[in-house]
C-alpha cells in the first residue's frame, strides 16, 4: 500500500494541476506563487487555453502583465521585471516567470502573459543555451509539458488568430 501511495505523489508532483480555462469571454487565469509548467489548447484556433500549474509554491516579489501580443504584430511576449535582489538590473530587467494568461479578441486571438519574480528562484537565462523552445502546440496537439524543472518566460504564436503557441524554457534555479 506504501509503494502505491508514493507512485501516486509522485505522478501528482509530476503532472501538477490546471488552473482556470480562459478565452476572450472570461477573465484571466493564474497560478497565483506556482509556475506554468504547460499548458492545454481547446477550440478552434486554440481559443481555450489552460494553463498547467506546478506544484512548488514560489515566494513571489513582483507581479507584471506583459503587452499583449498576436501574429499580426512582433508575436512573442516575454516576462521581464525590475530586481532588486542578487542579479541586479538589466536593461530590460530580469527575465521572470509565466504564472498566467489573459486574452482577447476573437479565439482570444490577443494573448498577455502574467510574470512573476521569485524571491527564491530565477530562470537560468543568461550565459549560455539552456533556455530552450518547446514545440508548437494548438487544438490539434492539445497538451504540451515543459521539461521537469523548466518554466517558461516567453511565449510565440504564429498562425491566424495566434493559434500555435510555442514558449522559451528556461531551468529554475534556486537562488
Amino acid at each position: 500500500m506504501k509503494r502505491g501511495l508514493l507512485l501516486a505523489a509522485l505522478l501528482f508532483s509530476v503532472s501538477g494541476f490546471a488552473a482556470d480555462t480562459i478565452s476572450e469571454e472570461t477573465p484571466p487565469t493564474s497560478c497565483g506563487n506556482r509556475l506554468v509548467v504547460g499548458i492545454t489548447c481547446k477550440g478552434s484556433y486554440c481559443d481555450n487555453i489552460t494553463p498547467i500549474c506546478g506544484n512548488a509554491i514560489h515566494d513571489i516579489y513582483d507581479i507584471r502583465w506583459s503587452h499583449f501580443v498576436s501574429e499580426e504584430g512582433s508575436a512573442v511576449a516575454k516576462c521581464n521585471v525590475t530586481n532588486p535582489f542578487e542579479r541586479g538590473d538589466w536593461p530590460e530587467g530580469e527575465p521572470a516567470f509565466i504564472t498566467g494568461f489573459s486574452c482577447k479578441g476573437s479565439y482570444c486571438d490577443n494573448v498577455a502573459l502574467e510574470c512573476v519574480a521569485l524571491k527564491d528562484a530565477f530562470p537560468e537565462s543568461l550565459g549560455g543555451n539552456s533556455c530552450r523552445w518547446t514545440g508548437w502546440i494548438s487544438e490539434e496537439r492539445q497538451t504540451l509539458r515543459f521539461p521537469l524543472g523548466f518554466a517558461a518566460i516567453k511565449m510565440q504564436c504564429r498562425g491566424e488568430y495566434c493559434d500555435d503557441k510555442r514558449f522559451l524554457v528556461c531551468p529554475i534555479r534556486p537562488r
